[in-house]
């Protein structure tokens, strides 16, 4: 990861205080609304949300509240991936590790890009030559995922991409839990373009 890297921690940090330090810039999160592709949100309100004066309390809906609780089990069962579900299942009940992240509890910031900001959900270790990258973990439905031919809505792209830009990584992978009953890993090579 890259050395110059400007970490601000969130271990101990209070709701008012993380709220007030996303209206410093945008997030990865964010930039799906900024390029058009996001269904949350649109690029006009999230300038109304980061012009404001005011800090809005944060809404978390049930779909938010399931992929924050699910995060742990989500980074585990990638954990133990080997490119099947039946590996990663067998892997699982042997608890064979064949993978290995780590969690990393700040915002994460670029001198280069001083605007964005990013909350990685884990850094992937170094394995198999290949340096350090993000790990993004979600929870889908199925019918979000038919909705896109290649089954990844736009907006994760561009938040994983967002990710490699901020912390300097090559790739990056996004680990996602479809209706609670299929896993799978999709892996991205970072793409100036």
């Amino acid at each position: 990861m890259n050395t110059d890297l400007i970490y601000t921690s969130t271990k101990n940090m209070s709701e008012v205080d993380w709220l007030a330090f996303r209206k410093r810039g945008f997030g990865a999160s964010e930039i799906g609304a900024i390029m058009g592709v996001s269904e949350y949100s649109s690029a006009l309100e999230l300038f109304h949300e980061k012009s404001s004066p005011h800090i809005r309390d944060s809404v978390m809906n049930m779909a938010m509240f399931m992929g924050h609780e699910m995060e742990d089990k989500i980074a585990k069962l990638w954990s133990f991936w080997d490119g099947t579900e039946a590996g990663m299942i067998k892997n699982y009940r042997e608890g064979k590790v064949v993978r290995k992240m780590r969690n990393i509890n700040a915002y994460i910031q670029n001198p280069k890009f001083p605007w964005l900001f990013v909350s990685l959900d884990r850094i992937i270790n170094q394995h198999n030559g290949r340096k350090e990258g993000a790990l993004e973990l979600k929870t889908m439905s199925n019918w979000i995922g038919k909705k896109y031919r290649a089954g990844i809505p736009p907006q994760y792209m561009v938040q994983l991409q967002t990710q490699c830009l901020v912390c300097g990584f090559e790739y990056g992978e996004l680990a996602v839990l479809e209706d609670g009953r299929k896993f799978s890993v999709h892996p991205f090579e970072y793409d100036k373009e």
